[in-house]
């Protein structure tokens, strides 16, 4: 079953990339983008752990490079350090408390 979710965490997470390159590239608002993948990788991030959550950030990242042309590596590491960072919030014994959670997406 764990191997479902983990495919399932890969669907979504593709998804959201596919998302991010089709329609928020260019949507916009007062010059601030919207940017699911990190909602995504944050997601996986508090429901699978700290280390799942960096692999699907460092693999979301190197994705998001190659595919628009930039820097290889900048996405990579900033969305691992992201759900590091997750991890490390939502290990501080506010587990339980499922306001703290959705305020941390």
């Amino acid at each position: 079953m764990k191997i479902f979710f983990k495919v399932l965490n890969f669907i979504i997470l593709v998804l959201c990339i596919l998302l991010q390159f089709a329609f928020f590239e260019n949507f916009k608002l007062v010059n601030i983008g919207i940017d699911i993948v990190l909602v995504a990788i944050i997601g996986i991030t508090i429901f699978n752990g700290e280390i799942y959550g960096m692999a699907y950030g460092f693999f979301a990242g190197m994705l998001i490079d190659i595919l628009s042309g930039r820097i290889i590596g900048i996405s990579a590491l900033l969305y691992a350090l992201g759900a590091f960072l997750a991890g490390r919030v939502s290990g501080l014994e506010l587990k339980k408390k499922i306001l703290t959670n959705l305020l941390l997406v």
